[in-house]
């Protein structure tokens, strides 16, 4: 049994494992297993259940230690585990000693051996606030996950929150120009209203290319008015050349004084 896998190992690793398997040969025939009787063994059966690198070939094999299926091998493996060339040669072999005591005495509460348990009390005791703890670590490190992803998600949404923020920002802005302008006409309606009204209603359709602003602009009002006025001498004219006489001749008199003061102008 033995020397099946210790042909895989080297030099170095072979001398490990004889410290582990050495105690072996001091077990009592009537209780030692046979190779058949140990393969068919589950691998819940032992302390110990590692995989190793094949030294020749690829691949791994299974290699499994400290079987602990009845009290005999129970009792064996915590006389094993209490040896100090034992303990050192397992965690040369990353093997922790502590987990595989664990498993022992978890094993021996399960056949009820409660003498033993007594013995090993202050060891099992320490054992159940190593798990407490590891479980208590486990649970940490999950927290810290949770909260990581639900701290990147946060992220996310502030980032979205911070873009829709500035567009309702831009759309502020644009609004309140606009009620900036809408407030200026208002102003301008409520000071000069009147003024924009009588002069639409006076040039009437040679104002309709005009905004409010031209109509206050002198300069844009006086041109408007011209080109009116020109309009009606020309009307005039075709009048008087119709035949028309009296108030049209008065009239067409009157507007050609104004024109001509306009052009001196």
């Amino acid at each position: 049994m033995i020397i099946e896998f210790i042909k895989e190992l080297s030099k170095e690793e072979v001398l490990d494992w004889q410290e582990v398997y050495k105690e072996d040969l001091k077990f009592s025939k009537s209780k030692k297993l046979t190779y058949a009787e140990r393969k068919k063994l589950p691998d819940s059966a032992f302390a110990v259940v590692i995989t190793v690198k094949k030294k020749k070939g690829e691949g791994t094999r299974k290699i499994r230690m400290f079987p602990i299926h009845d009290e005999a091998h129970v009792r064996n493996a915590l006389a094993r585990l209490g040896q100090t060339k034992v303990r050192a040669t397992l965690k040369r072999l990353g093997i922790s000693v502590e987990k595989v005591m664990r498993k022992v005495l978890q094993r021996a509460k399960e056949l009820g051996m409660k003498q033993l348990l007594e013995r090993h009390k202050s060891s099992l005791n320490e054992e159940e606030m190593i798990e407490k703890l590891e479980k208590e670590l486990n649970e940490s490190r999950s927290a810290v996950a949770t909260l990581s992803e639900e701290l990147k998600k946060a992220k996310e949404e502030k980032g979205k929150i911070e873009q829709k923020v500035e567009e309702l920002e831009t759309e502020i802005n644009k609004h309140e120009k606009e009620l900036k302008e809408a407030e200026k006409k208002i102003n301008l309606y409520k000071e000069k209203g009147k003024t924009i009204a009588e002069r639409r209603a006076e040039l009437g359709e040679f104002a309709k290319d005009l905004s409010d602003d031209d109509l206050l602009d002198e300069t844009k009002y006086e041109l408007a008015r011209l080109k009116k006025e020109n309009f009606e001498l020309r009307n005039a004219k075709q009048d008087l050349n119709t035949g028309h006489t009296g108030d049209d001749d008065d009239k067409i008199a009157e507007l050609r004084k104004k024109v001509y003061e306009r052009k001196q102008y």
